[in-house]
C-alpha cells in the first residue's frame, strides 16, 4: 500500500474505495498498523468527496469493528448510557465496544494535554477524531453518537489553554467533530445535546485561545446554536451567558482589526460567521437590548464595512443587524411612552 494515498484517491473507483474500507477498518485492531490505517482513512474522508467514503464508512465503523457479536447487542445498552471515563477505560469493556480502537487513541492524548504533546500523538489522535467526525455527520449514526455521549469526551481537549501547533491540531479536529454534529439545520438533536451537556464555555475558550481556524469553527457552532429556538433561549436567558458570548465575539473583531488581518481569507470566513451570530441575535428582542451595549463600534466604521463592499449578502446582514437593533429600541421607547400616558391618565 502506498504511503501517499492522496495520489491514489484521484483514480479510485467506488468499488476500490469500498474494498479499502473493508480491508482497513478491521486493521484498526492491530497496534502495528493502526497509525497508518488512521492516516489513510482520515485522508480519504477529509480530502475526497467520494460517495462510498462519506455514506458507507461511518456505518461500517460503528457496526463492523471487532466483528460485533451477539454479546455486544446485550452490552450496547450500557455503551449508549455511558457518561464517565471510568467505564470507557475498562479493559473488559474495550473487548466489545466497536469504537474501542478510536477511543484508545482519543484517551491516549489526555495525559499530554497540559504537557508536551508530540507531533506523532497529535496526528494520531486528530486522525481518530476525523473518523469520529464521519460518524457525527452521518444521518444513520448521528443518534448513536449522541446517545453514547462521545462529544463529552472532547471537552478536556476543548478546554486546554495551550496554543502550540500540536495542541491546536487536536483542538481544531475536536471542534470539527462538534461542527459535524450540529451542521444539519433539519436535525436539532445535535444542538440540544450540546445544550444539555453545557459545552458552551468550552467553545468560548476555543474562541479566545485558538487559531483563526479554531475560532471560525467555534463561532460556526455558536451560530448553529443561535439558529435553534432552544439554543437562542439558552444563550439569552442569563445576562452573564449572553455577554460572555457577545464580549468574545467583539474581542475577536477588535483583535483582527488591530492586527491588520482583515484582508486574509481565513479572517474573512471568521468575520462572516461572527456577523452571522450577530444577525441571529438581532432577530431576538431580548438579545437586541444586550447588543446595544456590546455590539462593536467598528462594525459601523466605514473602513470596516468597506471590507465587505463586494459582498452584497454580508452588507445586507450588517444593515439588517443595525435596523433590528434600532427598531427594537424604538419599540421599547414607544411602549414606555404609551405606559407613561396610561399612568398619568390614572
Amino acid at each position: 500500500m502506498s504511503n501517499d494515498p492522496q495520489s491514489q484517491f484521484e483514480r479510485y473507483t467506488d468499488s476500490e474505495f469500498r474494498a479499502l474500507l473493508f480491508n482497513l477498518i478491521p486493521a484498526l485492531h492491530n497496534h502495528g498498523t493502526r497509525d497508518h490505517v488512521l492516516h489513510i482513512l482520515s485522508k480519504a474522508y477529509k480530502e475526497t468527496r467520494n460517495k462510498v467514503i462519506h455514506e458507507e464508512m461511518a456505518p461500517l465503523l460503528w457496526h463492523s469493528i471487532g466483528k460485533i457479536s451477539i454479546l455486544l447487542q446485550v452490552l450496547k445498552f450500557f455503551f449508549f448510557s455511558l457518561s464517565t471515563l471510568l467505564y470507557i477505560t475498562s479493559r473488559h469493556f474495550f473487548n466489545f465496544v466497536p469504537y474501542h480502537s478510536l477511543f484508545q487513541e482519543l484517551l491516549s492524548v489526555y495525559p499530554a494535554l497540559n504537557e508536551h504533546l508530540t507531533e506523532r500523538l497529535s496526528t494520531r489522535v486528530s486522525n481518530a477524531l476525523a473518523l469520529l467526525q464521519s460518524v457525527a455527520a452521518h444521518t444513520d449514526t448521528r443518534m448513536h453518537f449522541i446517545k453514547a455521549n462521545i462529544a463529552c469526551y472532547l471537552q478536556p481537549i476543548l478546554n486546554i489553554k495551550n496554543n502550540d501547533k500540536y495542541h491546536e491540531h487536536v483542538r481544531i479536529s475536536s471542534l470539527q467533530v462538534i461542527g459535524a454534529l450540529v451542521k444539519q439545520d433539519d436535525d436539532p438533536r445535535g444542538v440540544l445535546f450540546i445544550l444539555q451537556s453545557q459545552m458552551l464555555p468550552s467553545f468560548l475558550n476555543c474562541m479566545e485561545v485558538g487559531s483563526i481556524t479554531a475560532k471560525t469553527v467555534a463561532v460556526f457552532i455558536i451560530k448553529k446554536i443561535l439558529s435553534n429556538e432552544e439554543g437562542m433561549k439558552y444563550c439569552c436567558v442569563l445576562a452573564e451567558r449572553f455577554f460572555a458570548i457577545g464580549n468574545i465575539l467583539g474581542k475577536i473583531i477588535e483583535e483582527l482589526v488591530e492586527a491588520g488581518r482583515l484582508l486574509e481569507d481565513n479572517s474573512k470566513q471568521l468575520l462572516e460567521q461572527i456577523i452571522g451570530c450577530y444577525y441571529k441575535l438581532s432577530a431576538n428582542p431580548r438579545a437586541c437590548d444586550g447588543l446595544r451595549c456590546c455590539l462593536p463600534s467598528k462594525l459601523k466604521d466605514t473602513s470596516f464595512t468597506s471590507f465587505f463592499h463586494g459582498d452584497q449578502q454580508m452588507m445586507l446582514c450588517l444593515q439588517q443587524i443595525f435596523y433590528n437593533i434600532e427598531v427594537a429600541e424604538w419599540g421599547r421607547s414607544h411602549l414606555y411612552r404609551k405606559l407613561g400616558r396610561h399612568l398619568v391618565r390614572y
